[in-house]
């Protein structure tokens, strides 16, 4: 991963039955943030079937990944640095959620990380 003088965005986010989405990176107003790896872990598996766990583009609703919130420790990681990364658009942000799942939802956190372009 590459990362050039520009300023490091950062992000975290959690969700489980009580609370079902979370913004990992809020939105910044007048900037772009280059995502650059998102990494999704789950804690406590969803029960009832078809549980899902989504970070997706707050705004355009794009899937950047998606895990199984079914089994419990399930981790996925993406780099989505092509060269200049995932364009998190001004005024956008970046959502963690969970959906799906017959009974309980899954409980799951993500981390993102990127560069705010100045």
């Amino acid at each position: 991963m590459s990362f050039s003088h520009n300023k490091i965005a950062t992000g975290r986010g959690a969700v489980s039955e009580a609370d079902q989405a979370d913004d990992i990176i809020a939105a910044v107003t007048g900037k772009t943030i280059y995502l650059k790896k998102i990494t999704i872990h789950v804690t406590l598996a969803a029960t009832g079937g078809t549980g899902i766990v989504t970070v997706r583009d707050g705004v355009a609703g794009t899937i950047l990944i998606q895990v199984d919130g079914d089994t419990i420790d399930n981790q996925r990681e993406v780099d989505l640095d092509d060269g200049r990364g995932y364009p998190l658009t001004s005024g956008n942000s970046l959502s963690l959620e969970v959906s799906g799942a017959g009974t309980n939802e899954a409980s799951a956190f993500a981390v993102a990380v990127g560069e705010i372009e100045y």
